[in-house]
């Protein structure tokens, strides 16, 4: 069994290879790989985790990014040669990557300070950089993605999403199964003694499949496959807000395909196929998958799941762990927050846990205060404008790009209210800001073909 997991992880790396001879842009998915880790039993090649016990795996990934880029631009050395090496540096595009600039600023800031307070603390000096690694991994991967071709960037992509779809199968043959192969990645919740597997990828690459999806024009069967996989691997995982928001991307989807009059007909159908193809969905997981559905169906039914006084509902516990957090940040620096310091633990009936692990807008307040809440809300309000202006106003192959992108902000922002987005306690911390690295490529890109 062991032997056969592992021609997995080698499989994918001896076909990135492959495509690396013609399009070198493919070194990358390395990283979009380590990101996933255990999700494509790539916890299994140890060189790639190496030196495991000096450092964090983002930093060994944000490390490999590093050596990745830097035998990309030795393989398109002739290129950069002949334009004197100026493409390996591009400008910015205003005011958009200067709200990410902003927010490295911000990090300097609490990095240097937390240093200054924890002096005595490694643990905060390791945490500050890993999420350096967000920066420069939006940063590097942006400057790459807009050196890449348009047609080598697009089958990038179009290979990271299948690979997406990919795990999501792993993930339902592992759960239905019952081989627990994939434990490494995934936490367990217990429910009347029944144990759920319910964290199988990183949110933006989850959204990011559900998305591609979503925004094509014309829907190919690989398509209609990733939402149907997708949609079972968020029933399997058990968890309400997954479902919500893939819905909700779906109506949104097919409610600006409309609004920009891209053949009604066929979009009043294919929203016809989805609710056909949703009712069946349905049936076939209460029949085969009872155990998941009915732990759905009750959390979904749950009384007062809304409420804010019933101590049982999901939004009493993150209102209650937002009060905690301003005050006590109220104590210290509200504006700019306590910086790299571990995260407080609450308790609850005598049960510890983790303030932050219900929503990523604690984490930026903890981290950077309301000055950080202010500019990552920013970040997502101008992300969401400039991919909705684009998406109207474009009229060739980008109005998908566009639509993809747009979904994928929305699921990001409304994810995080639930759960974490970027601050993730896991390792994907260089591809955390993935959603607005696309949105300033196609900016870029825009920018350069209307020039």
């Amino acid at each position: 069994m062991s032997l056969f997991l592992l021609l997995i992880p080698v499989g994918l790396l001896l076909y990135s290879f492959w495509r690396v001879i013609r399009q070198p842009v493919f070194l990358i998915s390395i990283v979009f790989f380590q990101v996933i880790g255990a999700g494509l039993f790539f916890d299994r090649i140890r060189p790639l985790w190496a030196p495991a016990k000096l450092l964090p795996p983002p930093l060994i990934i944000f490390s490999w990014l590093i050596l990745l880029l830097f035998l990309y631009y030795t393989l398109t050395y002739t290129e950069f040669a002949r334009s004197g090496f100026k493409q390996i540096l591009f400008p910015f595009v205003p005011p958009y990557d200067y709200i990410v600039l902003a927010l490295f600023v911000l990090w300097c800031f609490s990095f240097v300070s937390s240093l200054l307070l924890y002096s005595g603390d490694a643990d905060v000096v390791w945490t500050g950089l890993t999420y350096l690694t967000m920066f420069g991994g939006y940063f590097f991967l942006r400057n790459l993605f807009i050196k890449t071709p348009s047609k080598n960037f697009e089958d990038f992509l179009n290979f990271i999403v299948l690979v997406n779809y990919f795990v999501l199968v792993v993930f339902i043959t592992d759960r239905l199964l019952n081989l627990q192969a994939l434990s490494g990645v995934s936490y367990i919740v217990y429910d009347q003694g029944d144990s759920i597997l319910r964290t199988f990828l990183p949110s933006n690459f989850f959204w990011l499949g559900m998305s591609y999806a979503f925004s094509r024009k014309r829907w190919g069967v690989i398509n209609v496959a990733g939402v149907i996989i997708s949609a079972v691997a968020a029933i399997l995982g058990g968890t309400r807000s997954l479902l919500l928001i893939a819905l909700l991307l779906f109506v949104l989807s097919v409610f600006l395909q409309l609004i920009k009059k891209s053949n009604s007909k066929y979009w009043v159908g294919r929203t016809l196929a989805m609710l056909v193809t949703a009712g069946l969905l349905v049936a076939a997981a209460t029949i085969f998958f009872q155990e998941n559905t009915s732990y759905v169906l009750e959390r979904i039914n749950q009384p007062g799941m809304f409420s804010i006084d019933n101590s049982d509902s999901t939004l009493s516990p993150r209102i209650s762990a937002a009060q905690d957090i301003m005050d006590l940040i109220n104590k210290d620096t509200p504006l700019l927050g306590v910086g790299f310091k571990e995260y407080p633990v609450g308790h609850t009936n005598g049960i510890s846990y983790n303030l932050f692990a219900d929503g990523e807008w604690l984490a930026v307040l903890w981290r950077y205060g309301y000055a950080g809440v202010v500019l990552f809300a920013l970040l997502y309000f101008w992300s969401l404008f400039e991919s909705l202006k684009h998406y109207f106003f474009s009229t060739d192959e980008m109005s998908s790009y566009w639509l993809m992108v747009f979904l994928l902000v929305v699921a990001s922002a409304l994810f995080g209210l639930v759960t974490w987005t970027i601050h993730n306690d896991g390792q994907y911390y260089v591809l955390a800001l993935l959603p607005f690295t696309l949105l300033s490529v196609g900016l870029f890109k825009s920018k350069r073909r209307n020039d």
